[in-house]
């Protein structure tokens, strides 16, 4: 049975931006189409009433899992005068991770025109030293553009 966070070897899994609807909708038609996960994003859980806590319930009452929580946007090389911010931004979306039951948060490339490259390393390296408090792993995804 997968429930949120449970991570089965080989377990199917959807991004829910491809799919319409709410999020009950959108839990329930990628469990009907056979997916055992789903990537769920910040927004279905903001719309959903009762939030993350309530998510979660849903998503083990349909028996499926979270594969992640995205997506932590602009975060890595975000200027100085976002920094604070974005770090806060940052341990929210840690603490969500953890009231949704997955053990991963997505954090794409900066794609600000005021990026500060000098500084990507050592933010990628606060924000998993701060995931590692929780248990949460960092997926970094680079942008080509």
């Amino acid at each position: 049975m997968a429930v949120a966070g449970s991570h089965l070897q080989n377990e199917m899994f959807l991004n829910l931006i491809v799919l319409g609807g709410n999020t009950e909708e959108k839990l329930r038609a990628a469990k009907n189409a056979g997916f055992d996960a789903v990537e769920i994003w910040n927004e279905d859980v903001d719309s959903y009433f009762g939030g993350a806590t309530a998510v979660r319930t849903l998503a083990n009452n349909l028996e499926i899992g979270f594969t992640d929580c995205m997506v932590l946007r602009d975060f890595a090389g975000a200027p100085k005068s976002l920094r604070e911010e974005k770090r806060s931004a940052a341990l929210a979306m840690l603490e969500r991770a953890v009231a949704l039951g997955t053990d991963a948060i997505q954090s794409p490339a900066t794609t600000l025109d005021d990026c500060d490259p000098s500084t990507v390393d050592s933010d990628l390296r606060w924000l998993c030293d701060e995931a590692s408090r929780y248990g949460i792993r960092v997926c970094y995804e680079p942008m080509a553009w």
